[in-house]
């Protein structure tokens, strides 16, 4: 690949339930970090989604209201307003990168034309030069198994990977009305046919969380440490602004220029979350769940 100008460009990824969505809405709060929006995801050929973004990237009240519910939760399972759905907020794109000819899991760093790889990179430049910003952020759960593909890409590109114990990862996907009927990347298969061949919903749903897991180590592996931040999904409720502070600032980005931006954060009322498998889960489900994600959990530091 040719000399190209330098993208300030992050990749948030992590396993599905983890709280990316969470945490990928919270650091786009911040005026100076530009993000995918839905607007992107609809009209992904176009400029005037980024200027669309750009107008409203200032208003933290807007944003707030629009991207987050009353108790601060980022998912939104009931309908919302008509004049909420037309302010932008961040989306995992997915559309961004089916428009370049980019696979959901590429087979290496060299499964996609130098076409699709020369269209990521001129959407991507173009999102961040018309959005404005100091650094473009993305998070998309399949970008789990692209970290590679990626790398090669935007060599440039910094990752910050949101890591979550996997038994609450486990318990919070049972309870989400799109998983039942979601395929699973490494079966191909549902949850839903799964269980008709005789599967146990706890155990696909504990073994998603380490198939993830293990697609993100081998992908971080190849990224030099200096690029890559670590953060664990309960640290972050514990201490928000610290986290976000330090998270900023590996991103390339003061938190202090945004005047707005701390009271925003503590309008989300962010705490520790109760951990329901505990209690929910009998001792035999706890003991199945571990003998899955045991070496998954010891490696993560969650044993």
């Amino acid at each position: 690949m040719p000399e190209i100008e330098s993208l300030p460009i992050v990749f948030l990824i992590g396993a599905g339930r983890s709280g990316t969505t969470l945490l990928y809405k919270t650091l786009s709060l911040h005026q100076n970090v530009a993000y995918l929006s839905n607007y992107h995801n609809k009209y992904p050929h176009t400029i005037l989604a980024s200027g669309i973004e750009r107008v409203f990237r200032r208003y933290p009240g807007i944003k707030l209201k629009s991207w987050f519910k009353d108790d601060g939760s980022a998912y939104f399972n009931r309908a919302r307003e008509l004049y909420i759905k037309a302010i932008p907020q961040p989306a995992e794109c997915e559309s961004v990168y089916q428009r370049c000819g980019v696979p959901i899991t590429p087979a290496d760093r060299q499964d996609v034309s130098a076409q699709s790889r020369e269209c990521l990179r001129r959407t991507f430049r173009e999102i961040f030069r018309y959005t404005g910003g100091a650094v473009l952020l993305s998070k998309r759960t399949a970008n789990n198994r692209r970290i590679g593909f990626l790398q090669s890409i935007f060599p440039e590109a910094k990752f910050v990977h949101l890591v979550r114990d996997g038994r609450g990862v486990a318990y919070s996907l049972l309870r989400v009305n799109w998983w039942a009927d979601h395929i699973l990347f490494w079966s191909g298969m549902t949850p839903s046919q799964m269980l008709a061949q005789g599967e146990d919903a706890i155990d696909l749903a504990a073994r998603n969380w380490v198939e993830e897991m293990k697609y993100i180590e081998q992908g971080l592996a190849g990224v030099a440490a200096t690029k890559v931040c670590e953060l664990r999904y309960e640290d972050f409720l514990a201490h928000p602004h610290a986290q976000l502070d330090s998270l900023l600032r590996f991103m390339g980005v003061e938190p202090s220029t945004d005047t707005h931006y701390r009271a925003s954060v503590d309008a989300l009322m962010l705490k520790p979350e109760k951990v329901k498998w505990m209690t929910a889960w009998t001792d035999e489900q706890k003991a199945r769940v571990l003998s899955i994600q045991k070496d998954t959990l010891a490696r993560t530091g969650y044993l």
